[in-house]
Formats: C-alpha cells, structure tokens, sequence
C-alpha cells in the first residue's frame, strides 16, 4: 500500500520541479505564450494525477497514515493553486503585450484626426496586424493555425473600415 504513498510523493515532486523550473527559466523563454500553456497543462495533468491519488488514498488509508496526519494534501493543493495563478496571471500578461500594438491609437486620437485620419489610422491598424501575423513572432500556435485556416478557405483578407461613435 506505500507504492500509492511513494507515487503521491513522485508527483509532488514533479509539481515542485515544474516550479523551481519556471522560476530558473530565463525571460527570453518567458516571452512565448507557448511556453505558458505547455507549462499550465502539464501543470494540471500534474494535479490531476494528484488528485486521483488523494482520492484513492482517501480510501485505501486510514486517517492516522502520515500523509493524513502531517496534512499533505491541503499543502500540496496551496502550492498548486499558489503556482498556477503565477503561471496563468504571467501568460495574460503576454497576451496583453502581444495586443498593445494592434490598439495603440486611443479613441481621442480617433476623434482628433477626423474622416481621412481614422481611414489611415486603420490601414496602419491592418497592416501592423498582417505584418505580425506574417513574421509569426509571438503570435500562439492556434492563432497561426486559423490565420492560415482562413486564409485558405476564404481567400485574401477583407478591407475593415473602423468608424468610431
């Protein structure tokens, strides 16, 4: 019955690793929102794999085992969640990152530049989009996959006219 505790023990030990090694990895890394949802999914496969054994232990155990006894279960889940809010609030900030540049006339530029401004501001809009969508730095895998995906069943890219109320 200790393999079940042994395994516990191993899957802690993998959550532990998957943090020490986000906090070890360099902000080049940190800067590919790939590297942030392949880090949350292991993460939670991780957990997971947790619980199930919890749950089984729950079972299998009495409640006077060490793991019961020392609580290890309620302070593994608040390093998990301790983590994964890290993990989760770093990847929206990526995003958010990733956006600035598409939305970087504000709605008073808009309104100063008149008719013939927000038409340029727009194309400028357009093509800073088609230009980072084409380099493919930064954009996530499954953006990239639709961007293609469109463009192969629908043909070239549509002229978006932006009006502004």
């Amino acid at each position: 019955m200790d393999k079940l505790y042994q395994d516990q023990l191993r899957v802690w030990g993998d959550i532990q690793k998957l943090t020490n090694n986000y906090k070890k990895d360099g902000a080049e890394r940190k800067r590919n929102p790939d590297y942030f949802q392949s880090r949350l999914f292991h993460l939670e496969e991780l957990w997971n794999k947790f619980q199930s054994n919890h749950d089984r232990m729950l079972i299998e155990y009495s409640q006077n085992h060490k793991y019961f006894q020392e609580m290890e279960y309620e302070q593994s889940q608040g390093s998990y969640h301790s983590i994964k809010e890290t993990l989760s609030q770093a990847y929206q900030d990526i995003l958010l990152r990733m956006e600035k540049p598409k939305a970087s006339t504000s709605v008073s530029e808009f309104e100063e530049q008149g008719t013939s401004g927000r038409q340029e501001s727009a194309q400028q809009q357009q093509q800073g989009l088609v230009s980072m969508l084409s380099s493919r730095r930064g954009i996530p895998k499954g953006l990239r996959i639709c961007s293609a995906s469109r463009r192969h069943f629908l043909g070239p890219p549509i002229t978006v006219q932006l009006n502004v109320i």
